[in-house]
């Protein structure tokens, strides 16, 4: 079976009618986080939840994280690297299920892959990793103290893991089908300028089937399971696509997503966790206050330059779009006007290109 093929099974698996949607505390939920258990067990991903299973309950709400490890091995092997995805999705409502396909069936998919190639074609020496399927992530859990990722860190010592990396929609092409395929095969990851040597690392990722496209954590508000991490100061990478126009829809199904596209990611993902593994230790870790105003710039530049043949609001951005441009290029200063404008073009050009 290939990689894409494998990808689909995985996101049809959590898409089966039996799990409902796969909402926190339902019996589609609790068998969702069994699937993801049986997977990791299969593939000979050691459990890792504090008593030696793979479940980690969230009492509360009757939800539980699935849990996996990846041994490291030589100097590094007591640092960690967290690779994350919630399995969560709305379940249903008013008699529809909402299926959850690319949120978030396809970045689970993704997090399986990867742990398949690390346990498969083994690790050099490195750090351990972490695999994590985190429950209630979606409402009304998000950003709550019950969220599963929130459960997580309060329950693991952050000052283990040198790097989270977090993913959430990353199974769909960005943008209508008429448009740049430098577009539709886009994946932003946010995030690098929070941790020492992360924009090195993610220049340094052989990109072949994606391209990869960087923006500052601060232009969009906390979206997903990194936020936890954030909060404990820890390192993390976001990787997403942006909401599209099935964002929470029942219409979000298997059928809909870039298996292709998927699959270049989940080898770009695989890369980069190698990497990550790999780095020496540093004296610098968690940056606050690090920016990333011009590398958001640009890619919103190359982004509506790409559009701007087809997506009437292209134009209308990159005229606003260039003085900023020129004006972080030349290393100047921008007002909190400025960089509250990157935030709006941010969203502006998601909804463009979303068609909402």
């Amino acid at each position: 079976m290939t990689l894409t093929e494998d990808l689909r099974r995985r996101v049809e698996l959590l898409c089966a009618p039996e799990l409902a949607g796969r909402r926190t505390g339902t019996p589609g939920g609790l068998r969702a986080a069994e699937l993801v258990a049986k997977e990791l067990d299969r593939m000979g991903v050691e459990p890792a939840a504090p008593d030696g299973s793979y479940f980690q309950p969230i009492p509360a709400i009757g939800g539980r994280n699935v849990l996996g490890r990846i041994p490291g091995r030589g100097d590094l092997a007591r640092r960690a690297i967290l690779l994350g995805a919630h399995f969560d999705h709305l379940g249903v409502l008013d008699g529809e299920t909402y299926h959850g396909a690319d949120d978030n069936a396809a970045a689970l998919a993704a997090v399986l892959g990867v742990a398949q190639a690390l346990v498969e074609r083994g690790i050099d020496e490195g750090r351990e990793i972490r695999i994590c399927a985190f429950d209630a992530e979606e409402p009304p859990f998000f950003l709550d103290e019950t969220m599963g990722s929130m459960r997580y860190v309060e329950t693991h010592s952050p000052d283990e893991i040198d790097l989270m990396i977090c993913l959430d929609l990353v199974g769909h092409a960005l943008g209508p089908p008429h448009v740049s395929e430098q577009i539709r095969k886009s994946v932003f990851v946010l995030g690098a300028e929070l941790g020492d040597g992360l924009p090195d690392l993610c220049s340094r990722v052989e990109t072949d089937g994606v391209f990869l496209r960087r923006l500052g954590a601060s232009v969009v508000p906390s979206l997903s399971d990194y936020h936890a991490f954030r909060v404990a100061r820890v390192p993390f990478l976001f990787f997403s696509c942006g909401r599209w126009r099935h964002y929470h829809q029942p219409t979000d199904t298997p059928e809909k997503l870039d298996y292709e596209k998927l699959g270049a990611f989940t080898a770009l993902l695989e890369r980069t966790v190698r990497l990550a593994s790999a780095r020496p230790l540093t004296g610098g870790r968690y940056l606050e206050g690090g920016t990333a105003h011009l590398e958001s710039l640009q890619t919103l530049h190359t982004l509506a330059k790409l559009a701007e043949p087809r997506v009437p609001v292209a134009r209308a951005l990159l005229l606003k779009l260039d003085p900023l441009l020129e004006k972080a290029s030349g290393g100047k200063e921008l007002s909190r006007l400025e960089i509250g404008l990157i935030s709006y073009f941010v969203q502006r050009l998601e909804e463009a290109l979303a068609g909402t």
